[in-house]
C-alpha cells in the first residue's frame, strides 16, 4: 500500500457525505494523485469511502470503537490493481471527476491545494 507524502480537503465544509480529498501517495519514488471521497458517514462509528488513482481502485468502510481507554479502527476494503487488460468500475470516472472538479473551483477561488 502506498505511503501518503500529503492529502488536501478540496470540498466545502465539515467531513461527511461527499466530503472529497486529493492525496499524494509517494511509494518506490514515484508520485501520483488519489481521490478520495465519503460517501456514507455514521458518525462517530464508521464511514464508507472510494479511493480512485491511476493504479487501484479501492471501496470500503472504516469503523470506530471505543476500546481501552482508546479508538479501535477496523478497515473492510475491496482493493484492486487498474492497468492494461482490467476494467476500472464505472463509479470511478465519476468519483475523480467531481472531486477535481471540487479542487479546481478551490483553486480559482484563490485557495491553494
Amino acid at each position: 500500500m502506498a505511503r501518503i507524502s500529503g492529502e488536501v480537503m478540496v470540498s466545502e465544509g465539515p467531513v461527511g457525505r461527499g466530503t472529497c480529498f486529493i492525496a499524494e501517495p509517494k511509494s518506490m519514488g514515484g508520485r501520483g494523485e488519489m481521490t478520495v471521497e465519503v460517501t456514507e458517514y455514521d458518525r462517530p462509528h464508521g464511514l464508507y469511502n472510494v479511493i480512485r488513482s491511476s493504479y487501484m481502485q479501492v471501496d470500503g468502510t472504516l469503523t470506530f470503537e471505543e476500546a481501552d481507554g482508546g479508538t479501535r479502527l477496523r478497515w473492510d476494503w475491496d482493493i484492486g490493481l487498474v492497468g492494461l487488460g482490467q476494467r476500472r468500475s464505472s463509479a470511478s470516472p465519476g468519483t475523480t471527476r467531481a472531486c477535481r472538479h471540487r479542487r479546481a473551483a478551490r483553486n480559482r477561488s484563490g485557495r491553494s491545494s
